[in-house]
């Protein structure tokens, strides 16, 4: 019950505009330049973004969900 949309063309050539089409973007293997203007493009479009990478046995995750609730 998701459309998913896979778009393997270069990062670097979407357009701030073409992150505001989607309801959550997640990005992987992507410079952490690209990771910063996306969540930034995301943020502006009221968009949640996800960025993640893994290197050997380390990685990381970053999760923007712009406003969100927790309980401890």
């Amino acid at each position: 019950m998701v459309e998913v949309l896979v778009d393997t063309s270069h990062i670097s050539s979407k357009s701030e505009e073409f992150f505001s089409n989607f309801d959550v973007v997640c990005a992987t293997r992507i410079p952490t330049e690209e990771s910063i203007r996306i969540n930034e493009a995301c943020r502006k479009h009221s968009v949640p973004f996800y960025s993640g990478d893994v290197f050997g046995f380390g990685g990381y995750f970053f999760v923007d969900l712009l406003d969100h609730e927790y309980a401890e």
